[in-house]
Parts: structure tokens; C-alpha cells; sequence
């Protein structure tokens, strides 16, 4: 006998004795040459793949049986009459199909707990964690479970290692756990597509990009300079490498600005609609949003999502400029003659409005002499270009300064101008927008020296007219502006001020918010001269639904005239401003005071007082008991700092009252 037949001969003596496996020579296939090279029992047969040692009467190739062509070498059995195939144990199971798993395992799968990584050719990857999960929850395993570590197109190499200094083909999830962790390379670049696999669960796969430029996220269309409370497009974009690429799925991306109360962000352009973030869609490569900063600061906003962020900067404008000029007096000259004084300066803006027909001004005037004559006061001014403000007056009898704030509101308001060298009047001003009621600013110029109805003109918007009374004044500079959001009644006093009359208040008026402002104008109906004290009217607004005027600032001597037109108008910003009220009194020779206010932005803030009456909008009462001195109840502001507001008048020896506004716009 042949040793290796010895050999088996023993084996299949020690068979019983062995329980880790079935190892018969019924079960265990033997090659053979002749029939000599099989026991007692066997005969030597070809199967279709080489000769055998079979049992004796065992069936030929051509019964039915096939040796499967699979890589473990297990069996396929075909029924004769073409029925299903049957895989042996042999066989590897189907690709993604769980086996039962354990009882109550419910469906057993497999999950990346790490994001996709973008990592250079040859670099190994930061650490990758797979979960293993029940019915979608984390699920501890009952016993050590490998993970089968594989790439589809075989270009990815796996390591335990953070360094992956040493290579391996699966990880084990220990007993009792819920995930492993393993690490990655490659050598080639590109995008490898990794898969986790183990038998009764269900795989995942997870792309992992190697010397890839990875997807960002860009800020574009944001321009280097933005108007203070203009809605301006930006928009977010997918991009990898320098190109537009479309989002596999939606992408959502936060907006936020460094100074948080700076910038606002919106969904649409009518800027109505705020937000905080806008969505990529599935898709698609970019997003549009809308912001509007709201004051006049260098700016950066971002855009984050949950791979990539991005950063712009931007200078944002004032939304509130102010300006001045200087108005020389007529002098002597030393042959007897005289140099005339400034009738008209241009003010330069410190920068541009980009639109004049959403910008407008309100200003004020204080002379540098004690007794100014009031042609030198009545100072008119109009916005006559993006870059300037021109102020005309119509006598020259003193210098002073001429003090100019333009605001300009980019979205929801509209101005429309009208500007005479005389009086006419009505010119006709149509609102542009329907259903909002304007209000309107008035500045007024005469060339009497003296105080009398051509300086004090009232000027009302009637539909469809502005009037102007009485109409033989110098010249006028209107603006009928329309604010949507800003809530307008207006109203005259029935018969004006009697004469003898200090004040009169009006009651029952619609409720007005705490951020509203009052606008007084008090006249003759005739070019008749009259005291500063009867003619300068200061209005005031008690209550929320009331409103005062008063004249004299308390003085019982003075010679108080009829004034039959006194009009008002009550513009309720609410969301649109916010505006704080200071009354303020000057005692005699005083000129300056500074008022602490509570805080505000300057780049969006003006003033200005309860009354336009006279030389802008910087009027209020005084005592002053001649006609030639108005600059008694006249003043200007600066406001040197955000809690700090300088307000001048000229040279007096008279008390006066203010009602001042300190604006703070909210475009």
C-alpha cells in the first residue's frame, strides 16, 4: 500500500473521535489515475474536471450534476427540469443583502459617522468611524464583528493606523461596541468610492476625494461699496476648482455679519422677508440673498455651510450726510464802495447720494452778528446734484452758516422737488406713490430786512397742489416727500392765533407712536412786519394725541399780533425711526449748549426742530420784542459724538424755547 493511502486510511480511522467538522471519505474528494489509487468501495471516474475516487455506482457528469464555476469551489445544483439554482454553503452571500442577524436584531446595517474627506495623493486621512445599527439605531454587537474594507475601483489602501504606516482589509467591531475606526490612502488621485461590508448587514459606502480641489463655498456679486439701508444682491455658489458645479443634494448656508446689528439679511428683494440662512437646492450651483446694512461702517458678512465658509467686505455709506457753508456779509470797500456778500453757495456732500429722488434735506441757519437782518436769515437750500446741496438767501446784511443734512432712503421713498425765485401761488405736485399721504418741507427766502409774512409764507400740500400764502415771497425751495411706513396727519388751526393769544393746543387727534416728529408752520396772510416774539411759532405735542403751539417764551409783554395761519404736521416714523424729544430753553446771551442724548449711530441720525416757520427747519419762540432780530429763535446742531449734541444761536440778548428732534433713522 502507497503511503499517502496509509495515510488516509488513519484518517479515516481517527474520524469518529473528531467533532470540530465532518471529514469522511464520503465527504473528502481524492484525485485518482488508475482504479488501483482507490479503497475498497471507490472507483476511479472522471467528473468533467479531472478523475475522482467516487463510491462505487456514483452518477456520470451527464446526470444532472455540474461543479459550479465560483471561486469557492462549493457545488451549484440544477434540477433536470431547469428549476432554480441552488447555492451551496460554500458560496459567498449576495452583495448588500443582510443575513437573519441575530434574533430581534431587527435590520441590521452599516453607517459612516464621519463626513466624506478630501485628502492629497499618498497623504493618509484623518480617522473614519462606521456604525453599526438596528432598525436605524446604534446597535452593540453580540459578538466580534469584522468589517470587510474595500474600494471599487481597488485604488484606496486601509490602515488601523493614524499614520497609515501599516495596511489591513477589515476592522473589528469588539463585543459590546457599536463602531470601529480606520484610516485611508491612495495613490491615485480622484474621487474612490469606499465600501464597508459584513455578512448580515447591510453595507455603506462613502466617497473619498485624493488630490482633489474639494467643493467651497464663494460670496460673489458684492459690491466694495453699498448704500446705508439699500437692499443689495449677493449671492452664495458651489463651486470646486475655480468652477460652478451643482449641489448633489440640498445645501444649507447660514448668513451672518461681524457686527450683528449692522446688516440684515433677507429672502427677497423687496428686502421684507428677513433670514438667516438660504439654501442651495439639489441641483443647482448658487443662491441669492439680499442684505441691507444699516449704517455707515466697513462691513464683512459670511456664508457658512456645514464644509466650507466664506467671508466679503464692503463699505456701507452714511444714510445721513451733512454738510455746510459759509455766507460772507457785504463789507466796505476802502475807495468807498462795497463787496458784496454770499447770496448762493454750493455745500459739497463728504459723499455722493447714488439717487436724489430718494434723498432728502433738511437745514438751518445761524448768523455771526448780533442784529442780522432777516433777509440775511431766511436761508433756502436744495439738493441740486448727488454731490451737492446749493443755499440761496436774498439779502447779504450778515455772514453765517448755512447747516445741511441730506438722508437718503433707498427703498419706499420718493421726493419730488419744486423751487421758485418768486412765489407763486400753487405749483402742482402729484404724490408718485398711491395711498401714502407726503408730508412736506418747506424753506422760504425774502429780501425785507425785516420780519414779516414774505419770510413766514405757509406752504401746504392740497391735492393737487402745493400753495404757498401769501405769494410775494423771494423765493422757495419745496419738497414733497412720501416715506412708506411713515404715518402722516396733517391739520390747521381754526383761525390761527388771535392776537393776545400765547398758545392753543388741539385735542383728539389720532394716536401717534413715541417716534414721532412735529412739523409747525405759523404766518401772515400779508407782507406786514411784525416782532419775532408774536411771529415765531413752537409747536410741541403734549400727548400722543395732541398738539400745542405756543409763541412769546413766556414773555407777557410781548405785543402779541394775530396770526391767522398756523398749520402742522405730525409724521409718526414708528419701525421707520427712532426719535427722542428734547425741549431746550436759552437764557439771555446765551448762544451754545450741549446736550446729552441718548446714544445714537451719526451715520444715520439728523435734527431738527418742532418748527420750519423760518430759515429751515431750526426754528422755535423767543421773547425777542423786535422785528429785525430772528435770530433770537433760530439755532443749528453738530452732533460732535453719538450721546453728544451741540446747538448754537446767535448772538441774543432774548430767552428762547426749542423743541428739538433727534432723529435716528431705520431705513
Amino acid at each position: 500500500m502507497r503511503p499517502w493511502l496509509t495515510g488516509i486510511i488513519l484518517s479515516a480511522a481517527l474520524l469518529p473521535a473528531c467533532t470540530c467538522a465532518p471529514l469522511g471519505v464520503n465527504e473528502t474528494r481524492f484525485a485518482c489515475e488508475r482504479q488501483d489509487d482507490c479503497l475498497e468501495g471507490f472507483e476511479c471516474l472522471d467528473l468533467g474536471e479531472g478523475a475522482e475516487c467516487v463510491p462505487v455506482g456514483s452518477e456520470r457528469p451527464d446526470a444532472g450534476q455540474t461543479q459550479d464555476a465560483g471561486s469557492d469551489g462549493g457545488m451549484q445544483s440544477v434540477d433536470d427540469d431547469g428549476g432554480e439554482p441552488i447555492i451551496d454553503a460554500g458560496m459567498e452571500e449576495d452583495a448588500g443583502e443582510p443575513d437573519a442577524g441575530p434574533p430581534d436584531a431587527g435590520l441590521l446595517s452599516l453607517h459612516f459617522l464621519t463626513t466624506q474627506q478630501n485628502v492629497a495623493v499618498g497623504a493618509c486621512s484623518g480617522i473614519t468611524l462606521v456604525e453599526a445599527r438596528s432598525d436605524g439605531a446604534p446597535w452593540r454587537v453580540q459578538s466580534e464583528t469584522t468589517l470587510t474594507l474595500s474600494s471599487l475601483d481597488g485604488g484606496v489602501r486601509f490602515s488601523e493606523s493614524p499614520s497609515c504606516a501599516s495596511m489591513t482589509g477589515s476592522v473589528t467591531i469588539n463585543t459590546g461596541a457599536d463602531n470601529a475606526d480606520f484610516y485611508m490612502s491612495a495613490a491615485g488621485a480622484g474621487v474612490h468610492t469606499v465600501r464597508v461590508s459584513s455578512p448580515g448587514y447591510v453595507s455603506a459606502q462613502q466617497d473619498l476625494e485624493v488630490g482633489v480641489s474639494p467643493q467651497i463655498i464663494t460670496l460673489a456679486d458684492i459690491p466694495g461699496q453699498v448704500r446705508g439701508g439699500a437692499c443689495t444682491r449677493g449671492t452664495v455658489e458651489l463651486r470646486r476648482g475655480g468652477t460652478l458645479v451643482l449641489a448633489d443634494a440640498a445645501i444649507p448656508v447660514s448668513l451672518a455679519s461681524m457686527n450683528a446689528s449692522q446688516v440684515q439679511f433677507f429672502a427677497n428683494s423687496s428686502c421684507d422677508t428677513t433670514t438667516t440662512s438660504v439654501t442651495i437646492a439639489m441641483g443647482t450651483s448658487a443662491r441669492d440673498f439680499w442684505f441691507k446694512p444699516l449704517t455707515a461702517n466697513p462691513q464683512t458678512i459670511s456664508a457658512t455651510a456645514s464644509f466650507d465658509a466664506d467671508q466679503a467686505s464692503f463699505t456701507s455709506l452714511n444714510i445721513v450726510r451733512r454738510t455746510g457753508c459759509y455766507f460772507a456779509a457785504a463789507s466796505a470797500l476802502p475807495d468807498g464802495g462795497t463787496q458784496g456778500g454770499t447770496y448762493s453757495r454750493t455745500c459739497t456732500l463728504p459723499n455722493p447720494v447714488i439717487d436724489t429722488d430718494s434723498s432728502f434735506l433738511v437745514s438751518q441757519f445761524v448768523p455771526n452778528s448780533a442784529v442780522p437782518p432777516a433777509s440775511a436769515l431766511s436761508v433756502r437750500c436744495r439738493l441740486t446734484s448727488t454731490t451737492q446741496a446749493t443755499c440761496t438767501r436774498n439779502g447779504d446784511g450778515a455772514s453765517g452758516n448755512a447747516y445741511v443734512q441730506v438722508a437718503e432712503i433707498p427703498q419706499n421713498l420718493k421726493v419730488q422737488r419744486a423751487a421758485s425765485g418768486q412765489c407763486p401761488a400753487a405749483v402742482a405736485l402729484q404724490p408718485l406713490d398711491g395711498g401714502i399721504a407726503p408730508f412736506l418741507i418747506r424753506q422760504v427766502s425774502s429780501g425785507t430786512p425785516v420780519m414779516n409774512g414774505n419770510h413766514t409764507a405757509v406752504a401746504r400740500w392740497v391735492s393737487p397742489d402745493v400753495t404757498t400764502t401769501p405769494s410775494v415771497c423771494g423765493g422757495y425751495e419745496h419738497q414733497l416727500v412720501e416715506w412708506r411706513g411713515v404715518e402722516v396727519t396733517t391739520g390747521a388751526l381754526d383761525g390761527g392765533l388771535l392776537a393776545g393769544q400765547a398758545e392753543a393746543t388741539v385735542t383728539g387727534l389720532p394716536a401717534v407712536s413715541n417716534d414721532a416728529v412735529l412739523l409747525v408752520q405759523a404766518g401772515l396772510s400779508n407782507a406786514n412786519e411784525m416782532a419775532a416774539c408774536s411771529l415765531l411759532v413752537r409747536g410741541d405735542m403734549p400727548s400722543p394725541t395732541s398738539v400745542k403751539v405756543s409763541r412769546g417764551a413766556g414773555d407777557a409783554g410781548c405785543p402779541l399780533g394775530a396770526v391767522p395761519q398756523v398749520t402742522w404736521q405730525r409724521l409718526d416714523f414708528d419701525t421707520r425711526a427712532d426719535v427722542d424729544t428734547y425741549r431746550v430753553t436759552f437764557a439771555p446771551q446765551e448762544t451754545a449748549k450741549t446736550i446729552t442724548i441718548a446714544p445714537v449711530d451719526t451715520s444715520r441720525t439728523m435734527m431738527m426742530t418742532s418748527s420750519q416757520s423760518f430759515a429751515g427747519q431750526g426754528a422755535g419762540e423767543t421773547d425777542e420784542g423786535s422785528s429785525i432780530r430772528g435770530s433770537a429763535g433760530i439755532v443749528s446742531f453738530s452732533l460732535t459724538s453719538s450721546t453728544t449734541l451741540q446747538v448754537t444761536r446767535g448772538s441774543s440778548g432774548s430767552t428762547s424755547q426749542f423743541v428739538i428732534y433727534v432723529v435716528e433713522l431705520t431705513p
